[in-house]
């Protein structure tokens, strides 16, 4: 390990752990909720996400989730109104800045809202969903992974877009959901999976992805890391790295991979891209952002829809698209749930 990661690890860490534990404060709803193995909750946190908060919310929930846990990071918009509205969330507030916490604030709420349980890790702006979602709910998801005893689930971000060109983009949150219907596979990198690095055992079939439409569609000299892990099992044996979204520390690694819907471009995209830039509070100071902005200004109306670009329909179609992964035993215990459902 290296003297920077060394010093991230073991004493700036442990000290934004601290002070986020006392900043954090209870603004509405239960923190502790008691579920069973068969039965998870949904984590994320948001800064004026008005557009997505309802159906962040309602999506979870019609997945199953017991409660929801949403932690404010100084909202200026109705995004506290829209979440007080809803008795199954949780509302927590921490202002400390994002640049500094932003992984912190994943880790405290693992550990704080989702003990022993499984617990959804979510940006705002995603929805998770998991293979055969059309006859396999999420309890028999869950209780797949109990009986193989995973603790940590991959999850593969898919870039859904509009079709029309940025002055057309939806500013509805319900709006931007049924318009952006539209992903692209083409420029996409997989890479195998290094277990050293990603958990303490991985499947031989799995495999981080990066690029897609975020590289493509705006010309970008980086590959944009699509891979995370949503969906952890809170025990104290895995944790959410303490210095990216898109690693874990520990856990043993399921043998399929979810997808998490990501809702990113909408119309005030080139704005919040601007105070992104301006707040350098992501990865590189907001390098992705900088260029997103640079793209933006280059191409006036830029259009992200192609010749190559694909409706999507179902979570399926990527298993066949090579996105997502399911293992023959996972196919083989979907199929049994199906046959029963049939025959019942």
């Amino acid at each position: 390990m290296g003297i920077k990661k060394h010093i991230n690890r073991f004493i700036k860490a442990p000290i934004r752990k601290h002070l986020v534990r006392n900043e954090v404060k209870h603004l509405k709803g239960p923190i502790n909720v008691v579920c069973k193995r068969d039965e998870f909750v949904a984590i994320s946190f948001m800064r004026n996400a008005e557009l997505h908060i309802e159906q962040f919310v309602e999506h979870h929930l019609e997945l199953g989730a017991k409660q929801i846990f949403l932690l404010d990071n100084g909202s200026t918009d109705e995004s506290l109104e829209l979440a007080r509205r809803y008795d199954e969330v949780t509302l927590l507030q921490c202002l400390l800045p994002y640049k500094h916490f932003k992984y912190e604030f994943r880790r405290f709420l693992l550990r704080q809202c989702a003990k022993n349980c499984w617990g959804i890790l979510a940006g705002i702006d995603e929805r998770f969903c998991h293979p055969y979602e059309d006859y396999i709910g999420m309890s028999s998801f869950l209780k797949y992974l109990n009986y193989h005893n995973y603790s940590a689930v991959m999850g593969q971000m898919l870039d859904l877009f509009p079709a029309g060109p940025t002055t057309s983009w939806p500013s509805n949150g319900r709006e931007l959901v049924q318009q952006s219907c539209w992903y692209e596979l083409e420029s996409l990198r997989r890479t195998k999976l290094k277990k050293r690095r990603q958990g303490k055992e991985a499947n031989k079939l799995l495999f981080t992805i990066s690029g897609g439409i975020r590289a493509s569609g705006f010309k970008m000299d980086n590959r944009p890391n699509l891979t995370k892990y949503p969906l952890l099992f809170s025990d104290g044996t895995v944790q959410p790295s303490e210095s990216s979204s898109h690693r874990i520390r520990g856990g043993r690694i399921a043998d399929v991979t979810c997808l998490l819907k990501h809702y990113k471009f909408h119309r005030n995209f080139e704005s919040q891209c601007r105070q992104i830039v301006e707040e350098k509070s992501y990865f590189k100071n907001s390098l992705e952002y900088q260029q997103y902005l640079k793209a933006l200004n280059e191409q006036d109306g830029l259009v992200l829809k192609t010749g190559d670009s694909r409706r999507f329909c179902q979570v399926n179609q990527l298993i066949d698209e090579n996105f997502l992964v399911v293992s023959e035993a996972f196919r083989e215990y979907a199929n049994e749930i199906a046959s029963c459902k049939k025959a019942g």
